[in-house]
């Protein structure tokens, strides 16, 4: 163990000790649960950092510094320790690792390769939490929980560009993937299909008109299209079931609980049954046209069948 790894080990338990004070020291006898919560949220992640940190170290202290040798053959010697830029969920770390270079072959670290680590400076942990959040909000958003949260910063770019460098995986993670076991779905099969106009950044801008011509548009879209695919089981319901479902959808009293009202009359919002006279008007009115439909598509080849026959 270096005198550098025993130093982060000391740091690791002063801060520990400050932790545990934290929690059980004067000041939280007086402290709120949120300030609590936020204070440990807060220190668990500078331990984690250390504590990451001192794996780099002792992983790096490890490594051996003999001369290594390439896929191609050739003998490497080492050169230097260098620095990489580290992003982890925990935040910025440097490491340092054993670096083999030689004039006219090249270099090498092979302790990147021994812990996992891609070509660029983002953890893999980082980059599925941003991927995951970016692909539900805007980058500049997703930018902004990860500030909050976690006190990264992270520029819009970085986030698109892991993204699209994770997005190409996606179609062989598929096709790796086996499929769904017949058994275990559901009856329904439902596929959904949704486009979304995105605006396209044109290398060269159009130069600007006063007045638009008929079906000219100020910007260019390109479509992007989200598709999926799952079952759904079938949920069978008898006509009452589903009087008593849309009753309770728009808040009906039961027929049971209305009780009369001056004149004999019902104390009923009128407003809800004019909505619940609608919604069974539009669903009688989808069930006739799917008759309809369906007399249009089956007639003529029911037709054809009987004269034949």
């Amino acid at each position: 163990m270096t005198s550098n790894s025993k130093t982060i080990i000391q740091d690791i338990r002063q801060e520990f000790e400050m932790l545990l004070n934290f929690v059980v020291g004067e000041q939280a006898q007086k402290a709120t649960a949120d300030h609590i919560e936020r204070g440990l949220f807060k220190l668990l992640l500078a331990i984690g950092a250390k504590l990451l940190m001192l794996f780099f170290v002792m992983r790096s202290d490890a490594c051996s510094r003999d001369p290594i040798q390439t896929a191609t053959g050739a003998i490497l010697p080492y050169e230097r320790d260098t620095k990489r830029t580290y992003y982890s969920i925990f935040g910025k770390l440097s490491l340092y690792r054993p670096y083999f270079y030689k004039k006219e072959v090249g270099g090498e670290t092979p302790l990147d390769a021994a812990l996992g680590l891609g070509a660029d400076r983002y953890s893999d942990l980082l980059r599925e939490v941003s991927d995951y959040l970016g692909v539900y909000n805007v980058y500049h958003k997703t930018g902004d929980i990860l500030a909050r949260l976690l006190g990264l910063k992270l520029s819009t770019g970085a986030i698109e560009s892991n993204i699209a460098d994770d997005a190409v995986d996606v179609e062989s993670y598929y096709a790796q993937k086996p499929p769904p076991n017949p058994a275990e779905e559901a009856e329904i099969l439902v596929v959904q299909a949704d486009g979304k106009g995105v605006p396209m950044v044109l290398e060269k801008p159009p130069e600007p008109l006063a007045r638009l011509g008929k079906g000219q548009k100020r910007g260019r879209k390109q479509e992007a299209m989200v598709t999926s695919v799952y079952t759904i089981a079938v949920h069978i319901r008898t006509p009452r079931q589903w009087c008593d479902d849309a009753r309770a959808f728009l808040e009906l009293p039961s027929r049971e609980s209305i009780e009369p009202g001056p004149g004999g009359a019902a104390a009923v919002s009128r407003g809800r049954v004019v909505a619940l006279a609608v919604l069974v008007g539009l669903v009688a009115a989808a069930f006739a046209l799917g008759l309809w439909l369906a007399g249009r598509t089956l007639g003529p080849w029911l037709t054809r069948e009987r004269l034949e026959t």
